[in-house]
């Protein structure tokens, strides 16, 4: 969440990470507590690598919530 630089960036990052995923549904949460909230324009990203992934991906999200 967050980490966008330059002009206008945002006002704090949080991540977890590196997740190795498997087949089988589990619940990731980034703990947001203390964070600074008021700016940020970059709420959500993942990316992938194709050392470990040289056939691609498929993955699937669901229920993405701030609270």
């Amino acid at each position: 969440m967050g980490g966008i630089s330059g002009a206008y960036p945002d006002s704090d990052f949080a991540s977890i990470g590196p997740v190795i995923l498997t087949k089988e549904w589990k619940q990731y949460e980034i703990d947001l507590a203390d964070k600074d909230l008021s700016y940020i324009s970059g709420g959500f990203c993942w990316s992938i690598n194709l050392d470990v992934n040289p056939d691609g991906c498929v993955f699937y999200l669901d229920d993405i919530r701030y609270e």
